[in-house]
């Protein structure tokens, strides 16, 4: 197992009232799976994924990325571990803006290893985007990219460090659909080509019926795996 969550509860405050999100999720992911989380809005399918990539803590329960207890690490190994382990996609690009399409995707090797690596760090970065047919682009800011040309330099960004485990966040949910299928192609083309796992919330029935699991979730419960 590459990912695994154990008795997940979340709740948030609100109001003076206690919101219980999450209700006790049990979850398990094998290595080299894509694994679509599906459910209504407000299941809770995206705290899931964030108390999974290590971005919001449970309030019971434990995860367990290759074997490593995510919230039993400091908060400074949890962030490496996010940055070397765990890829991240999400429904908005978050690319910053004052960078370009290939500075975007570099940073996170920067990150990961501030030694004097920049020219290789680049090049494996021109690659990625060569195979996403973005070679054309590299100089471009976020603002001169189309939506779908945006969101695949998000997944590139996300690629770079060659993470094992990627988490994707309504990736399609801001593409038109001819957009949505060019994303959904690559991603399956990566997890044939590397093996990489794809753990992906979504309401898109495409990536659904494409995945190798569905898990259901509804009302803070998984009722559904598939």
């Amino acid at each position: 197992m590459i990912l695994e969550a154990v008795n997940i509860h979340r709740s948030y405050a609100y109001d003076d009232n206690e919101i219980e999100v999450l209700k006790g999720i049990d979850f398990k992911v094998k290595a080299g799976e894509v694994v679509a989380i599906i459910g209504p809005s407000g299941a809770g399918k995206s705290t899931l994924l964030n108390i999974i990539g290590g971005l919001d803590q449970p309030n019971q329960g434990e995860v367990f990325v290759n074997q490593q207890n995510v919230y039993g690490l400091t908060e400074k190994k949890r962030a490496e571990l996010r940055n070397q382990s765990i890829g991240f996609v999400f429904q908005f690009y978050y690319l910053l803006p004052e960078l370009t399409t290939l500075e975007n995707v570099v940073l996170p090797a920067l990150i990961k290893d501030k030694t004097d690596k920049f020219a290789e760090y680049t090049e494996q970065a021109k690659e990625l985007l060569d195979w996403m047919g973005l070679s054309e682009r590299l100089k471009s800011k976020p603002n001169q990219l189309s939506g779908g040309e945006q969101q695949r330099v998000a997944m590139a960004r996300a690629l770079v460090n060659q993470p094992q485990l990627i988490l994707c966040d309504e990736p399609t949910g801001n593409l038109d659909s001819a957009s949505g299928k060019e994303l959904i192609d690559l991603l399956f083309a990566f997890n044939k080509k590397n093996k990489q796992t794809f753990v992906i919330v979504t309401h898109d029935e495409n990536i659904a019926q494409c995945s190798h699991r569905r898990v259901h979730i509804k009302d803070g419960l998984l009722v559904d795996d598939q």
